[in-house]
């Protein structure tokens, strides 16, 4: 569990109202803005984290005064004596150390800038003072301070050391953060002399003391070095997700091979302890709330936080909020009955044995003439029961036994490792360790492991976390990892009633009803289908794209690193409605890069595959889902002499439908859809531009087929005109042709279709030559599509 006390150090000097870039937007804000930031992004984890041994603090220098060192002799007050009592003029326990509470966020947001001098090492003793005044409370947590100043802060370093041991001995880290200090490090700049003595006096003297500190702490490791960075690292790391990992508790458990009871010679028990590898992290779950008011404030409003407050008030104000949320939700049984109006006081047990009117349950076939009323059932008066067939069985809790277990962790047996199937592994995954004060369980769990790792063995386990809890079935895996620490994973298998077969066919064999084996069938994949298959997965493979730093290889994606972007969305929006005072105005922005960087593939990925995608895109004639054909008036409907509603004339419709020899218009219209194409095509020659665009609607692979079948019927149309009378119905529908290719991406089919009508026109043997004249000067243009003309049309 993580035990954490954090005391951040903030200077509010007038030199933090000056105006700087924020490194994410380029917008101009106040230093002390920025800092502030950071602090509030850094005590939200705290706060959402829900654990109390979560500590924060915030003290201010330059501004308000409330210590207990102003104007105090050092007699009574030791700690002082590292610089005067007068330094301590402008420093300030705003938050007293404490389990971070939604309140610290309106405290940090309002607190404002002063006009008293800066001492940082006077914040630095102050923050070593609220550590140890309550020491017992902070005993075992891991303690830091966190400042937070500029690189025009004037500089005031009396006694510097005797503030760096006393930090020393108390075991609390320093981390340094400076609005406009330079981002590269400073073991860097003092390589180069003339760049670190460019850098302002202030900067120059923090860098040194911290990096003279880190000297002092060397033998100390890692999480308790000092360090100093900028703000823009800084707040573009607070900015990003929050990963916070916490520890698994270790549960003791009994690991058996064999049983003592039946075989005590043979049988082997041994204490361990389990923990969890990993456990699923969920978004946090709303709450419904009364929403008594709408109030435009803020929604942590805290009324009378300063900066002169010595403690934040922990208990979030749900009635300044605008909110009720001491919601307490109930039950209500109801059961249908049969109106009685004789007898009101009828049995309701006897009515509620009738399962099919118990409200939620089957349909209720009642006879139309019975009416039926709802009555109230006592919960007392409920008992459970399972469905069996269309009647219900109750199951009182005397009757069903509990099933005998005993908890531990019994091994079944041993397999190879090779012969479990890795679909199998379901389900949270743990550790399993040697219990820490046991010798003999050490002993004896590691010859397991190192015996399981020479055979290539796991184990079939059957674990019991409770006495009378239902069993499960899982895998042992041993490892020994670099540092010769012996151990194993448990991963949950399926039981026979949790797998879920799925029996698919081959796709290299395939075969007819007949028993016959088919070797050439659109559905098999071809040779050269199958080679561009294989460079797209070759292409695809992020293994190439591994950065190497400092000899050490890391992969593209690490599980390690990768955020939940569901998880952090949400506490990017609760940080940002508990921050801003009208979200209505101000929404949350877009997602932090870092969110969104696994979703989509790296651009070399994508680059080096795209000649591969679009060959395989001709070669297996993969095509965009067309979008849907709006069914409004067409120019084949007009060809066709389908009038429109607007040019019928109802009057002479129903008065003489019969004059001048005309047709009803309905009655054209059904008989032109009675012609029907030639036996193998889709598209008839009577209306081919009409049974195309019908075609086409539905989309797919008949696009295709139409688009053939039209061109066939087009070639039709010109060879049996008589004369030129037909060159306009066969122009009529390359028009509609090159149309639709546009629209469905059929660019290539297009143009070669329009390359075998010009060697088709164009024969010796061809009697209308000339309809390759008429074909070219047709309006619109019936030449071929081109690439820029194609993309275009899809944008």
């Amino acid at each position: 569990m993580s035990r954490t006390v954090t005391i951040y150090c903030l200077d509010v000097s007038e030199g933090m109202t000056e105006m700087v870039s924020d490194p994410s937007t380029g917008e101009e804000v106040q230093k002390i803005a920025l800092a502030k930031e950071y602090i509030q992004r850094k005590i939200a984890p705290k706060i959402q984290s829900g654990r109390k041994t979560e500590y924060a603090g915030v003290i201010t220098f330059g501004g308000a005064t409330n210590n207990p060192y102003f104007a105090a002799d050092t007699t009574s007050h030791p700690e002082a004596e590292a610089t005067d009592p007068a330094d301590y003029i402008g420093v300030a326990s705003v938050i007293y150390p404490q389990t971070a509470a939604p309140a610290m966020i309106s405290v940090v947001k309002g607190i404002k800038t002063g006009k008293n001098p800066a001492n940082p090492l006077a914040a630095l003793v102050l923050a070593h003072q609220n550590f140890t005044d309550d020491s017992s409370k902070s005993k075992g947590f891991k303690r830091e301070v966190v400042v937070l100043t500029h690189d025009k802060a004037k500089l005031k370093s009396d006694n510097w050391q005797t503030v760096m041991n006393m930090l020393y001995e108390q075991e609390i880290v320093v981390r340094w953060i400076g609005v406009g200090y330079d981002a590269r490090p400073t073991d860097e700049l003092l390589e180069d002399k003339a760049a670190f003595d460019q850098l302002p006096k202030s900067e120059r003297f923090w860098r040194k003391f911290i990096q003279k500190m880190a000297e002092v702490c060397k033998d100390d490791d890692d999480s308790k070095q000092p360090a100093l960075g900028s703000i823009d690292l800084a707040l573009s790391i607070a900015r990003g997700p929050s990963i916070n990992q916490p520890d698994s508790v270790p549960i003791k458990s009994i690991f058996r091979i064999g049983s003592k009871d039946i075989n005590p010679d043979e049988g082997i028990e041994f204490p361990v302890r389990y923990s969890k590898a990993t456990a699923k992290a969920s978004p946090m779950s709303l709450k419904k709330v009364i929403a008594s008011e709408l109030l435009p404030q803020n929604r942590l409003h805290t009324a009378g936080a300063s900066q002169s407050q010595s403690q934040a008030r922990t208990a979030p104000q749900t009635a300044s909020a605008g909110i009720e949320a001491d919601i307490t939700p109930f039950k209500r049984y109801t059961v249908l009955v049969p109106k009685n109006k004789d007898n009101d006081d009828m049995d309701i047990d006897g009515a509620a044995l009738d399962a099919s009117k118990i409200l939620g349950t089957d349909d209720i076939e009642a006879k139309p003439e019975v009416e039926y009323e709802e009555r109230e059932v006592e919960e007392e008066n409920l008992v459970k029961a399972y469905k069996f067939g269309k009647t219900w069985v109750p199951m009182p809790k005397d009757i069903f036994p509990e099933m005998e277990t005993v908890a531990g962790m019994d091994v079944v047996g041993f397999m190879k490792a090779a012969g479990m199937r890795r679909y199998q592994e379901m389900g949270e995954v743990r550790f399993i360790w040697a219990e820490p004060d046991n010798h003999n369980s050490q002993i004896q769990l590691s010859a397991i492991v190192q015996a399981m790792v020479q055979k290539d063995y796991v184990a079939v386990v059957r674990t019991v976390d409770k006495h009378n809890s239902p069993p499960k079935i899982g895998v042992c895996k041993p490892v020994i990892d670099a540092d010769q620490l012996h151990y194993l994973y448990w991963v949950q298998m399926p039981f026979a009633e949790d797998e879920r077969s799925f029996f698919f066919p081959s796709l290299n064999d395939l075969y007819s009803k007949s028993g016959k084996q088919i070797t050439e069938h659109p559905l098999l994949p071809t040779d050269n289908q199958l080679l561009l298959m294989d460079k797209l997965v070759e292409g695809m493979d992020l293994d190439v794209y591994e950065e190497v730093e400092d000899e050490v290889e890391y992969p593209w994606f690490d599980p390690y690193t990768s955020s939940n972007p569901a998880i952090h969305r949400l506490q990017e929006a609760i940080f940002h409605l508990a921050t801003v005072s009208n979200p209505e105005e101000n929404p949350v922005g877009p997602p932090h890069p870092e969110l969104i960087k696994y979703l989509y593939p790296p651009m070399e990925v994508v680059e080096e595959t795209e000649a591969v995608v679009r060959e395989l895109k001709r070669e297996l004639n993969i095509k965009r889902v067309p979008p849907p054909v709006k069914r409004a008036e067409r120019k084949s409907g007009r060809a066709n002499g389908t009038a429109d509603d607007s040019e019928i004339d109802i009057d002479a419709l129903f008065n003489n439908p019969a004059a001048s020899g005309s047709q009803d218009p309905l009655t054209s219209a059904s008989k032109s859809g009675e012609h029907k194409p030639k036996t193998g095509r889709v598209i008839s020659n009577e209306d081919p531009v009409g049974d195309f665009l019908r075609q086409v609607e539905h989309g797919g692979d008949i696009t295709t087929k139409a688009m053939q079948d039209l061109a066939e019927v087009s070639k039709e149309i010109v060879s049996t005109s008589f004369s030129s009378s037909n060159f306009g119905k066969a122009t009529d529908c390359w028009q509609t042709m090159r149309e639709q290719a546009l629209l469905l991406e059929e660019s290539e089919l297009y143009n070669s279709l329009r390359e075998e009508l010009r060697t088709y026109i164009t024969a010796d043997d061809f009697k209308h030559k000339d309809f390759w004249q008429y074909f070219e000067k047709a309006e619109p243009s019936l030449g071929p599509i081109s690439k820029a003309e194609a993309e275009a049309a899809l944008s």
